[in-house]
């Protein structure tokens, strides 16, 4: 079971030096986007974005700490950025919403964005057209168990900078990932969150409840739950010692019973 009272790190042996450090994109163009897959869900996927010659992907299998790169990926070159937020399926595949202009491995112009979808298994990506209004980074993306993908929030990146989308908890969009469909999705309540950027989203144990925390807008709460079974929003009631500060372009992940929030800034 996961402890909370002793919380240790742990070194990976020999890490220094078998990391592809210098492979990696700079945080400076773009950053990278990272998640798990493989045969036995136990290597890290990390993806480059466009603005580099180093390989498209490196892996981190976590049973052997070992490290690989990948020079050539089937199909289509993926492309990752720390501003993405990427989701993997029950298959092994990770789904990366690009929601920003970027140019192809093929020269081809994008200007809408589009889905990439990377199997880990393998080893091939293709790249899918996104639904009008998910010209958009910093957003959140949470996997239901029926395959759907619930992206809200974020911000446009043609935009002011650090101005979030107007509505991006009012409409969230449903992406299936099962026969590649979009759908926007009216959200109700009085909790309705404003508009923000750099908020991360875990699924509830019960498997239909989204929890929402942090985020730039200092006019928002902490934390946020959206009942995917009627898209209503309410403020959860909580118990404990939370955070002082608000945090932004953190992680979270679900560990047990507990959501674990890490890094970021405030």
């Amino acid at each position: 079971p996961f402890d909370t009272s002793t919380l240790p790190w742990t070194a990976i042996p020999d890490n220094e030096k078998t990391l592809f450090l210098n492979l990696f994109s700079s945080v400076l163009s773009g950053g990278v986007a990272a998640s798990y897959g493989g045969e036995k869900n136990d290597t890290i996927y990390f993806i480059n974005n466009e603005n580099t010659t180093s390989p498209s992907v490196l892996t981190f299998n976590t049973s052997d700490n070992s490290w690989l790169k990948y020079s050539s990926i089937s199909v289509e070159r993926p492309i990752g950025r720390n501003q993405m937020r990427p989701i993997t399926d029950y298959n092994g595949k990770i789904y990366l919403l690009a929601g920003f202009p970027f140019t192809t491995i093929q020269d081809v112009t994008r200007n809408q964005g589009g889905m990439f979808i990377f199997d880990t298994i393998e080893l091939s990506c293709v790249l899918k057209d996104a639904i009008d209004g998910m010209l958009r980074v910093e957003y959140s993306a949470t996997l239901l168990p029926n395959g759907i993908i619930v992206y809200m929030g974020g911000k446009d990146p043609k935009g002011p900078d650090g101005k979030p989308v107007a509505d991006g908890f009012r409409i969230v969009y449903l992406y299936n990932t099962i026969d590649n469909t979009w759908k926007p999705q009216p959200t109700f309540g009085d909790s309705t969150p404003n508009g923000d950027n750099g908020i991360s989203s875990v699924l509830g144990l019960d498997g239909f409840r989204i929890i929402v925390f942090g985020g730039h807008n200092i006019d928002n709460k902490m934390l946020y739950v959206l009942d995917t079974t009627t898209f209503n929003w309410y403020e959860p009631n909580v118990s404990g010692k939370g955070p002082t500060l608000k945090r932004r372009d953190h992680t979270a992940n679900v560990i047990g019973r507990y959501m674990v929030i890490a890094f970021g800034k405030c």
